[in-house]
């Protein structure tokens, strides 16, 4: 499956040697740069050159020579991807095809492995689970692509009941049932379809938690589906969409055609209820809005979970020496004195996710302009409250401040172009 590849290889690369070049590249067919000519070998190359000048003549002709290798690799591969992530460096070559949209970012040093983990936790994996008569079949859509988990497939032997007695009826070659065997064939495939549905809902809660898959569609003819929804535990059944309807002998394809639109629904409305409850409980003591409340509550250790809206842009300055990050102008940090560097809200804010063990849920749509009136970002602090999703990825260890860095926000974001940093059309 896709999802295993990419986290093989992210697990690996955070204990590779520096330095090392990461690209990551809009290589997105349907891109008018991309149309007739490869516009991100252009991007590349000008930024490269850029980046070039601010290095030592020893850096850069190491760094001239894993460019000039990604370059040749872009002049005659054609990525059938959206985004291409490349890790180039004397012991990795590593290209990651993704069928999602990522910002331009080149950068020399340490696998920059943060916009990676950022793009995992906004395209969190969907799940669809199709019921046909008593078997269940499980599919995963993560990152724009859609496989069916084999390993999960349900089936449940329905064993015999009592025999059913068939007695004459008054018209010519009917029959009909002894009232007592009717009863007892009647309970006993009741009692067959609430086991199903108990060990169904069993098992879809089980895979839901180990690949942290939210939010799921339930798919089955009649009221199979009510009964497993209704056998599943609360906080459960508020990260499922039941739908009622047949898809036998259904294709992985057919399964993102059929859904897709209607998952993406949904996972919108959800998106709006979060939003909605986080605003209404900012003066309750369990969550906090804004930058400031947010930050300083997130690098004591106070955050559960982090609503972002999705699309954020600009910098903070983070200390060199402590890691404490603020929206202060200050180069000095005022805990330990340590000088402080820009760093930009997209690469900084995964970090200290990952180091405080807080989770993310990145919103879109109304959701992402109710939140961005109330400042762009809130938080579940730690209590006692059960988390929306409860979901956090397993991330590799991350690298501390970038040595050298360039970002183009895509076409449509406000575009980043802080000191550290250089900001390039593509």
């Amino acid at each position: 499956m896709v999802s295993e590849r990419i986290l093989s290889h992210l697990s690996r690369l955070p204990h590779l040697p520096p330095p090392v070049l990461t690209a990551y590249l809009d290589v997105n067919p349907a891109s008018p740069r991309n149309q007739g000519q490869r516009g991100y070998v252009t991007w590349l190359v000008s930024t490269g050159r850029a980046l070039g000048k601010q290095m030592s003549a020893r850096d850069r002709k190491l760094f001239r020579t894993q460019l000039e290798r990604v370059e040749n690799y872009l002049r005659t591969a054609r990525p059938r991807a959206r985004g291409l992530a490349v890790f180039a460096g004397p012991d990795i070559w590593q290209t990651i095809p993704l069928q999602v949209d990522v910002t331009e970012e080149l950068h020399w040093g340490k696998p920059s492995l943060e916009q990676m983990l950022w793009v995992l936790d906004e395209h969190q994996p969907r799940g669809v689970v199709v019921i046909e008569g008593t078997k269940a079949r499980f599919f995963i859509l993560w990152l724009g692509t859609i496989s069916e988990d084999a390993g999960a497939a349900f089936e449940v032997d329905i064993a015999p009941g009592r025999k059913r007695k068939l007695v004459g009826s008054p018209r010519p070659g009917v029959f009909g049932q002894v009232g007592v065997a009717r009863d007892f064939a009647k309970d006993h495939l009741m009692a067959q379809r609430s086991h199903f549905a108990r060990e169904l809902a069993q098992r879809i809660a089980s895979w839901s938690e180990a690949n942290a898959i939210s939010p799921i569609a339930l798919v089955g003819a009649g009221d199979v589906g009510d009964m497993v929804l209704d056998a599943m535990p609360a906080h459960l059944r508020k990260q499922v969409m039941l739908i009622r309807k047949a898809l036998p002998k259904v294709t992985p394809a057919e399964v993102q055609a059929a859904l897709g639109p209607a998952l993406r629904t949904w996972e919108r409305n959800y998106e709006e209820s979060v939003v909605r409850d986080l605003i209404a409980a900012q003066d309750s003591g369990v969550a906090v809005l804004g930058w400031d409340r947010v930050l300083t509550a997130l690098q004591d250790g106070h955050v559960r979970e982090l609503v972002v809206a999705r699309g954020m842009s600009g910098s903070l300055r983070q200390c060199a020496r402590c890691g404490r990050a603020d929206r202060s102008a200050d180069p000095v940090c005022v805990l330990c004195g340590g000088e402080r560097r820009l760093r930009t809200v997209r690469t900084l804010l995964p970090e200290l996710v990952s180091l405080h063990g807080a989770s993310v849920e990145i919103v879109a749509g109304k959701a992402a302009k109710d939140l961005r009136a109330v400042g762009g970002i809130g938080a579940w602090l730690r209590s006692d409250k059960p988390s929306h999703r409860s979901i956090t990825h397993a991330s590799p260890s991350i690298s501390g401040p970038s040595s050298a860095t360039s970002t183009r926000e895509r076409q449509g974001r406000k575009n980043v172009s802080p000191a550290s940093n250089l900001s390039h059309a593509g």
